[in-house]
C-alpha cells in the first residue's frame, strides 16, 4: 500500500471536490470528541483545520482517557480546561464524566468523532464513542465519525465479553480484538443496541468514510504511527497489548515506566528462568506461535517503580500465518506459570466487595476462577501436554463464540 492511497475520514472531509456522503449539508454548532490522534495524513490537528470550514461551528471539544493532548496517565482522572490555541473548552469525559451530559449538549446540532484507536475490547476511547453515540441519540442531535483504520486489521481473537461484567474497560459483548473500523463499531452498535429503543432513527448516525484500507494490520500499511496513548509508543507494543493487557489486573509489571510497554513482564520476585522452562514446555507440547526472552528491567513509573525486576520480553504478531495461539491464551499461560513458579508471592487485584481487576479486563472470571488454577497444577506437574491440550480447548471455544459476533458483522463491514 503506497503512502498516498489511505485517506482518513478526516482527510476526506477536508478534500476538495471529494464526494462524501452524510445527510444534511450544514453541521451548525459542532462538538468534537477527539485528541491527539485527530490527524489528516499530513499531521495536521483536526480541530484547527476544522475551524475554518463553513457551514461548520465549532464550539467545544470533547477529550477522552488521557486528555485532549494524549499526556495523561492510564487510569488518571482528566480535567476539563481549554485549548490554547483555538480558545475552545475542553471538557473531559475521563473526569466527573464519562459520557456527555444533557446540559453539555443542549446547544449543539452535531456530534464528531475523530479517535484513532487500537482494535481492542479493553481499551477505552470505544467507550467513548459508545456512551457519546447513545447520548446523542436521546437528545436527538446528528452524530458523525471520521473513520480511521483498525490497526490490527480484521482479526477477531479473545473471549466474548459476558453480560454480568461490562464496564469502562468492557462496554459490550465484543471479542477481545474485533476487528472493525470506529465507524463500523458506531454502526453496529446502533443496529444492535440502540434500535431497541423507540424513537431512535439510524439516520444520527452518518460515516465519514476512509479510503484506501481494506483490513490490513499496521504494520503492512506506509502510515505514521502516532502513539494514541502514552504506553503504546511503538506498534510492538500494540502487537503485545492484546497479550499483557490482563497483568493490569495483576501485581506484575506490564512494562509501564519502561521503554518497552506491554512487550515486558515481571517483578523483583519473579523466577524469571523457572517461568522460561515452563514456557518452553509448552511450546514443546504444541503451543507456538510467540516468543520471549530473558531480561531484567526497571520501570521508572507506575508498579514496581524504581525497582530492578525480573521477567521476559515477549514478542508476537496476531497475524502470523504460523501463529496458532490466541493472543489472550499467550498472556493467560504466562499468568499460570507465575502462579505454578511463585504461588506465595503472586496476587490478583482485587476491588471492593470481593471483584477482580482482572475479570473486568477479561469480561469473565472464569480464566481467573477455572482455567488459571487448573493451568498451574498441569504446570506444577510438568504435564505439559495436558496444559497444552486444555489450553487449546479453551482457544476453540472462544472461536466458537466469535462466529455469531462474525455473523452479526457480516452486513456491518464497509470495507
Amino acid at each position: 500500500m503506497s503512502r498516498n492511497s489511505y485517506r482518513s475520514g478526516l482527510d476526506r472531509f477536508l478534500m476538495p471536490g471529494e464526494e462524501i456522503s452524510i445527510p444534511y449539508d450544514n453541521p451548525g454548532r459542532t462538538g468534537i470528541i477527539t485528541n491527539h490522534t485527530g490527524l489528516t495524513c499530513d499531521l495536521k490537528q483536526n480541530v484547527d483545520l476544522l475551524q475554518q470550514e463553513q457551514g461548520l461551528e465549532l464550539v467545544k471539544i470533547f477529550s477522552p482517557e488521557h486528555g485532549f493532548r494524549g499526556t495523561a496517565a492510564a487510569g488518571e482522572e482528566v480535567a476539563d480546561t481549554s485549548d490554547e490555541k483555538t480558545g475552545l473548552p475542553v471538557i473531559s469525559l475521563y473526569g466527573d464524566n464519562k459520557k456527555p451530559t444533557e446540559e453539555q449538549l443542549q446547544d449543539l446540532d452535531t456530534l464528531i468523532y475523530d479517535i484513532q484507536d487500537v482494535g481492542v475490547r479493553y481499551y477505552t476511547y470505544i467507550s467513548t464513542l459508545l456512551k457519546s453515540l447513545a447520548a446523542a441519540c436521546e437528545q436527538g442531535i446528528n452524530f458523525i465519525v471520521f473513520d480511521r483504520y483498525n490497526p490490527l486489521g480484521r482479526e477477531l481473537a479473545g473471549n466474548m465479553l459476558e453480560e454480568a461484567f461490562k464496564s469502562f474497560v468492557g462496554p459490550e459483548k465484543l471479542p477481545l480484538c474485533y476487528g472493525l473500523t470506529p465507524g463500523e463499531l458506531a454502526r453496529w452498535f446502533m443496529r444492535n443496541r440502540m434500535a431497541e429503543r423507540a424513537g431512535v432513527s439510524e439516520e444520527i448516525l452518518s460515516i465519514v468514510k476512509l479510503s484506501g484500507w481494506s483490513g490490513e494490520s499496521v504494520d503492512e500499511m506506509d502510515v505514521d504511527w502516532v502513539p494514541p496513548s502514552p504506553n503504546l509508543p511503538a506498534v510492538e507494543s500494540l502487537f503485545l497489548y492484546p497479550v499483557l493487557t490482563v497483568l493490569e489486573g495483576t501485581n506484575l509489571s506490564e512494562g509501564r515506566g519502561t521503554t518497552l510497554p506491554f512487550r515486558v513482564a515481571g517483578a523483583p520476585w519473579l523466577p524469571a528462568d523457572e517461568i522460561a522452562e515452563y514456557l518452553d514446555g509448552l511450546q514443546e507440547a504444541g503451543l507456538s506461535g510467540f516468543k520471549y526472552r530473558r531480561v531484567s528491567f526497571q520501570p521508572h513509573s507506575s508498579k514496581h517503580s524504581s525497582r530492578e525486576c525480573q521477567g521476559l520480553q515477549f514478542f508476537y504478531h496476531l497475524r502470523q500465518p504460523e501463529n496458532r495461539l490466541d493472543p489472550l491464551a499467550v498472556g493467560l499461560i504466562f499468568l499460570g506459570a507465575v502462579m505454578a513458579a511463585a504461588p506465595e508471592k503472586f496476587e490478583f487485584r482485587s476491588l471492593e466487595e470481593g471483584e477482580y481487576f482482572f475479570d473486568k479486563l477479561i469480561g469473565s472470571d472464569r480464566p481467573r476462577r477455572e482455567f488459571l488454577p487448573a493451568l498451574k497444577d498441569d504446570l506444577k506437574d510438568m504435564n505439559f501436554s495436558q496444559a497444552a491440550k486444555r489450553t487449546l480447548r479453551l482457544c476453540d471455544k472462544w472461536a466458537e463464540e466469535r462466529e455469531e459476533f462474525r455473523e452479526e458483522i457480516e452486513n456491518i463491514l464497509i470495507y
